[in-house]
């Protein structure tokens, strides 16, 4: 209990929500925890599939499983403890100490019968190595994994488990990986209705199926950092966290009429959903809505004012901008990759600047990276990081401002190695 959360005992007081319906993972999840001797288990996919909702599933399918409804003794259960290896060795600075501590965690879980649902699995082959010992976590826990006698259950993305694989093969031969692939539109599309049911209540705010489907097919491409179904059940709870007022109390079901009743003019419609996304993105309106008035003139007009005598630079920008509103841009890729040349005073940075505040409602939103300070070998590694310090410069601005424009100034100053990045 010091190191980890007891996810059965939340389970058990209702503040872990059991998933809707049944599914194909939870039962082999089930099957492989619940054979002689039981199998440690990884769900592997993209964030956002729903490994974590699995998790949460199988909490409840061991309860029902050891028939905890009719003896209603969480002890008695199996229960599933959320842990992570940088806190089971937490404070442990000498050589020797963390072994300690992992081997009362492997006493304790014997003793409870019980199964860890880890965080940072995929760091485990390097967790625990200092300069005077490579010992790591999962050397340690290799052998009680493969016998059976501790059970781990881990959430990894592709690249992840690739990781872990090379630091700690025989490790990660000891789990049975389970794929969790991106669901289709239909699927997410199901899964929201039933989701919407329920946070009508929470919020007040009715949610009709043109909304859903427009944070859907609208919102869905915009944030491809995330799976389906997850990405858009993200932009629905913040939608409603934006558009609703929360309701709390045990008298939901009891005001569920007067809620929508009385507010039946809150409600997240197509409408309503595309002004959110508008605002959320900065995106104007006309280029995620194809039945806003908005023409190629309308652009070019607006970027003239701003950029003088450079119409190829205007032109670009038309194009993009038409693009995203047709839906034709690839949301794998950046919406558009741009080398702008000509000598110094022509207006190439002001082009950027027009195109941030133009396409993001913002001249803020544009990152202007000096290439000049980016010559040396080590360049590339800062912009995206490394193993030493896996956060760059630029993704970082990228997970916290997924929506501008990104100016590589005098690119050609910048080393090799960052022009072939």
């Amino acid at each position: 209990p010091r190191i980890g959360e007891n996810l059965t005992r939340r389970a058990v007081d209702g503040d872990l929500p059991a998933p809707d319906g049944g599914s194909a993972v939870r039962e082999r999840l089930r099957a492989q925890v619940s054979a002689a001797p039981p199998r440690s288990v990884v769900l592997v996919g993209p964030s956002g599939s729903g490994r974590s909702t699995a998790l949460r599933g199988l909490v409840h399918d061991l309860l029902a499983a050891d028939d905890f409804g009719a003896h209603q003794n969480a002890d008695a259960a199996r229960a599933v403890w959320r842990v992570s290896g940088t806190r089971i060795i937490a404070g442990m600075s000498f050589v020797g100490d963390w072994e300690e501590r992992c081997g009362d965690v492997l006493a304790d879980v014997r003793a409870r019968k019980a199964l860890l649902a880890v965080d940072d699995l995929h760091q485990w082959g390097r967790i625990g190595r200092s300069r005077d010992s490579d010992r790591n976590l999962a050397e340690f826990f290799r052998a009680p994994v493969s016998r059976g006698e501790c059970v781990l259950l881990g959430e990894c993305t592709v690249e992840q488990w690739r990781q872990l694989e090379e630091d700690a093969p025989s490790f990660a031969a000891s789990f049975t990986r389970v794929a969790m692939p991106e669901t289709t539109e239909a699927e997410a599309m199901r899964m929201l209705l039933h989701e919407s049911r329920a946070l009508e209540l929470t919020y007040g705010t009715r949610v009709p199926a043109s909304g859903l489907r427009a944070l859907l097919e609208v919102g869905g491409p915009l944030f491809p950092h995330r799976a389906l179904p997850g990405r858009v059940f993200d932009l629905l709870h913040a939608a409603l966290r934006d558009s609703g007022a929360r309701v709390d109390g045990d008298d939901l079901a009891l005001r569920r009429a007067e809620l929508l009743a009385v507010r039946s003019d809150v409600a997240l419609d197509e409408d309503r959903a595309l002004d959110w996304l508008s605002r959320r993105t900065g995106f104007p309106r006309g280029l995620l809505h194809p039945d806003e008035p908005m023409s190629a003139d309308d652009v070019r007009a607006a970027m003239t004012a701003r950029v003088l005598g450079q119409a190829p630079g205007v032109e670009a920008v038309v194009d993009l901008a038409m693009r995203i509103r047709r839906g034709l841009s690839d949301p794998k890729r950046p919406l558009a990759v741009y080398l702008f040349t000509g000598p110094t005073g022509t207006g190439k940075t002001e082009l950027a600047r027009a195109m941030a505040a133009y396409l993001y409602s913002s001249p803020t939103r544009l990152l202007r990276l000096d290439m000049g300070e980016y010559a040396t070998p080590d360049a590339a590694a800062r912009l995206i990081g490394d193993r030493g310090a896996p956060e760059g410069l630029l993704t970082r601005h990228a997970a916290q401002q997924p929506f501008g424009v990104v100016l590589f100034d005098e690119i050609e100053k910048a080393h090799p190695q960052v022009h072939n990045l």
